[in-house]
C-alpha cells in the first residue's frame, strides 16, 4: 500500500482504541481528517467537508 499526504500542517492527532481496532485520526483543519485504522487490518479514509 502506497499513500502520499502533502500537508502544511496538522491540527491534532487522536488515537481512538476500540476493542482490537486502533485508528488515529489526523485533523489537518475543521474541514479535512484522514483516519488510519492500524489494527485488525491497515486502511485509510479522507475525510472532506464543504
Amino acid at each position: 500500500m502506497l499513500y502520499e499526504l502533502n500537508a502544511m500542517s496538522v491540527a491534532d492527532i487522536r488515537y481512538h482504541k476500540e476493542g482490537n481496532t486502533e485508528i488515529l485520526e489526523i485533523e489537518l483543519n475543521k474541514k479535512d481528517r484522514l483516519w488510519v485504522r492500524l489494527k485488525p487490518a491497515i486502511t485509510i479514509k479522507q475525510e472532506a467537508k464543504e
